[in-house]
């Protein structure tokens, strides 16, 4: 059996799910920037979205 076609494709899906979780972050920030008047997120935006958000609740004290 070629594994290589499968390690592949492995890891195609997991750099995808990697960029959603990262957009889904992101956008979750922005919320919090743009309640801050602000342009650019900083991690205190980071930390409101992990705080309030239940799908990031599993980050909670990973950025510290």
């Amino acid at each position: 059996m070629n594994w290589n076609i499968y390690i592949e494709d492995i890891a195609k899906a997991a750099a995808a799910k990697k960029e959603l979780f990262v957009q889904h972050l992101s956008r979750e920030a922005v919320v919090y920037t743009f309640q801050g008047k602000r342009k650019t997120i900083q991690r205190k935006d980071l930390d409101c979205a992990v705080d309030r958000t239940d799908s990031l609740a599993f980050l909670d004290g990973a950025l510290e």
